[in-house]
This record gives C-alpha cells, structure tokens and sequence, in this order.
C-alpha cells in the first residue's frame, strides 16, 4: 500500500512537475519578444521563481523514484483501487463537475482563440488530467 501511494505521489507530482514547466517555457518566450523593461523585470523575477519551484519537485521526484520498487522508473501503470459504491457515486459526481468545468474551460478558449490567456490552457489540461484519474480510480478507464 505504501508503495502504491508512493507512485500516486510520485504521479501527481510529476503532473505539477510537467504543468511548471510548460508555464515556464511560455513566461520565457514572453520575456523574449516583450520589448517594456519594467515587464521583462516582471518576468525575469517569475521565471526564477518558477525555476526555483521546478528543482524543489525535480529532488522530491528523485527521492520518490529511489522508494518506488524496481528500477525506481515510475512508469508503471496502477491499477484501478477497489472502491464501494457510495465512493464510486461520489467520484462519478465529481467527474460530472470537472466535466462542466472543462466545458466551460473549453468555451471560454474557443472565445479567445490564440489570445485565450495560459492559465486556460493550464487549467485545461490539469482538468482533463483530474477526470482521467478520477475515471481511472473507479474503474472507467
């Protein structure tokens, strides 16, 4: 059991990891093409924080690997916990409420086009990653 919530630390944490660094990959492009100092400061000051928050999850990854069984690679696919059903009820609500959220997630993109914001996208993918998990843990896969 341990083990197991090793790697469902280690997934999630690897999804943080994942999400951190496609929003710095983006706040360094950013930087790039802004031509006002006072907001290349801005994010100069943002992606270094980021910077910092992305080697913290790098080491607690490393860490978690080292306790996974094997050869410490967590790619290993879980499967599906024994849940009862007043759980799986509870988990089926919650993946109709991220899926209104994603819905309107997904709207509000599709208004915005290419000048959608990036937290959109982020919150996107993090709630599409949510339902995954969540249909993975009651069994719908």
């Amino acid at each position: 059991m341990a083990s197991r919530r090793t790697q469902i630390k280690y997934t999630a944490l690897e999804q943080q990891y994942e999400a951190l660094m496609e929003r710095l990959s983006f706040l360094k492009t950013e930087q790039v093409t802004q031509s006002d100092p006072s907001i290349r400061f801005t994010l100069h000051k943002q992606i270094a924080q980021l910077q910092q928050e992305c080697d913290s999850l790098e080491q607690q990854l490393d860490v978690l690997a080292q306790q996974l069984p094997g050869d410490g690679s967590a790619a290993q696919t879980l499967p599906p916990v024994p849940v009862d059903d007043a759980e799986v009820s509870h988990k089926r609500t919650l993946i109709t409420q991220h899926q209104k959220r994603l819905n309107a997630l997904e709207l509000q993109a599709a208004k915005f086009g290419i000048y959608a914001p990036p937290h959109v996208s982020i919150e996107i993918e993090d709630t599409r990653r949510k339902i995954a998990e969540l249909r993975h843990e009651i069994g719908e896969d």
